[in-house]
């Protein structure tokens, strides 16, 4: 871990842009209406302190949030399933795994292809990649300790995305 979290420190360029960040954007925080999308509750996220919160830090860290709302979306179906038919599940876990990377790859190439090259965007594939990982695994650190204090039969979700990140 230790490497992924220094090749990430060294991948954020000097003079990077920081920008205020909404700090907990995901699929619940945003909303479809009459053919538009609208974010919302744009405080952050309530476990960070309010410094943490205010704080200018890479756009980054909520492409990283949104990418693990995605995998939330596609493996709690998949647990809810597992409940009631684990058989139906066993062979459903790969293709919630299929959506899991599908979703997320086409949401951050779409990220990639909006920002373009914007003072906030690291410019080579390399150091956005290192960068989003670390933002990544911060979040499933974070994610894993929220599920195995609040719902235990949930931490396969952030774990799954941990041994994953942990062996790129």
């Amino acid at each position: 871990m230790q490497g992924l979290l220094a090749q990430a420190v060294s991948a954020f360029p000097a003079g990077l842009l920081r920008t205020r960040i909404h700090g907990d954007y995901q699929l619940g925080q945003v909303l479809w209406n009459e053919g538009d999308f609208f974010v919302i509750d744009f405080e952050g996220d309530p476990a960070r302190s309010i410094a943490e919160r205010r704080a200018k830090q890479s756009p980054l860290r909520d492409i990283a949030t949104m990418a693990r709302s995605l995998s939330y979306a596609a493996y709690v179906q998949l647990s809810a399933v597992r409940e009631r038919e684990p058989d139906k599940a066993r062979r459903l876990g790969a293709w919630a795994a299929f959506w899991d990377r599908s979703a997320t790859e086409i949401f951050v190439q779409s990220y990639r292809v909006q920002a373009g090259s914007a003072a906030f965007v690291p410019h080579t594939r390399e150091a956005f990649d290192a960068l989003l990982r670390a933002y990544l695994l911060d979040e499933s650190v974070t994610e894993l300790a929220f599920e195995l204090d609040n719902r235990p039969n949930l931490a396969f979700v952030p774990l799954e995305s941990l041994v994953t990140l942990l062996t790129l």
